[in-house]
């Protein structure tokens, strides 16, 4: 009977980890060649698994949060392009303030209350950009600030219905 041909280990200087290496080798070289075999294709296995259960979702959850991020930098670049460079500031009353940038946006108020000290504004449905615009315009050249937000989507694609508490 002939002996099978095995695969051997190269020898390798790894400084401190030479004993393990030299271990693992004479292990290796201890097993038939069905069990290298056997043994390469286990961990060709393990790996594809490694790869499959662990570096593919953390790969989608990178793409999702690179997704995030500019979706983050797309609002802000909204809202910071919503007053136009050199506007006025204004000054008066709040719902002066507020019907005047909602009408330049050509935005219809559908109720705008006293709230304490802030002012309650009830937007009729609108594009969300034009929301957004009129707020950041609203920010930039007023004292104004929103306290509260809530935006319904409505029916249409990208139309919003928007209640803002300004203070």
């Amino acid at each position: 009977m002939t002996r099978e041909p095995r695969f051997t280990l190269p020898n390798v200087e790894l400084g401190a980890l030479e004993p393990y290496w030299y271990r693992l080798r004479d292990w290796w070289g201890a097993r038939s060649l069905r069990e290298q075999v056997l043994l390469g294709g286990l961990a060709a296995v393990g790996i594809f698994a490694l790869l499959l259960l662990v570096l593919a979702p953390l790969r989608e959850e990178r793409s999702d949060a690179i997704a995030d991020i500019r979706a983050a930098n797309l609002i802000q670049a909204r809202l910071l392009s919503g007053a136009s460079i050199g506007a006025q500031f204004r000054t008066g009353a709040p719902s002066v303030i507020v019907s005047e940038t909602a009408a330049s946006r050509q935005l219809t108020i559908e109720q705008a209350e006293p709230a304490g000290t802030d002012l309650r504004v009830v937007l009729a449905p609108a594009p969300f950009d034009a929301v957004m615009n009129w707020i950041a315009e609203v920010e930039a050249t007023s004292n104004l600030r929103v306290r509260d937000l809530s935006l319904q989507g409505q029916g249409a694609t990208g139309y919003v219905d928007a209640t803002v508490v300004l203070g």
